[in-house]
């Protein structure tokens, strides 16, 4: 009984403590198809607007990069709801950025939410938009080669 005292006292005492330890947003987890080896990392670029999608990393609204390995499935964790586009790329060589030929084309793999046809260059944010409601969301990107 004096355990549940204890415990009771705590947590009326420092009510701050429930409060940080909860999450502020939901959870989104990624689940990246079609990689040809384990080597580097997958960053993932998360974008609310179609400002700078999916060029300018430096406009996303938040990134992550996870070192590669047998898992495949990415956690993208404290996302408030809303409208948002993903653009993911398999950095082969971990330099940070996604290497092109002379002529612009990607060396690397990548891939978009919503999987959409990227055939002339990449798609606009309204073809890789998604809805982020509720707690969790699955989504499946296929990696993209040349």
């Amino acid at each position: 009984m004096s355990n549940l005292l204890v415990i009771w006292l705590y947590l009326a005492l420092f009510p701050w403590y429930s409060n940080r330890t909860a999450p502020a947003g939901a959870s989104v987890f990624v689940e990246v198809q079609n990689l040809r080896h384990e080597r580097g990392q997958v960053a993932i670029l998360l974008f609310d607007n179609p400002n700078g999608f999916p060029k300018s990393p430096e406009r996303a609204l938040r990134n992550w990069k996870f070192p590669l390995g047998k898992d495949r499935r990415f956690a993208l964790g404290n996302i408030p709801e809303g409208r948002y586009a993903l653009s993911v790329i398999h950095d082969e060589n971990a330099n940070a950025r996604l290497d092109a030929n002379a002529f612009g084309i990607p060396q690397e793999p990548y891939g978009f939410s919503n999987n959409p046809k990227a055939l002339l260059g990449p798609p606009d944010f309204q073809e890789a938009a998604f809805e982020l409601q509720g707690k969790t969301l699955d989504l499946r990107v296929k990696m993209i080669h040349w």
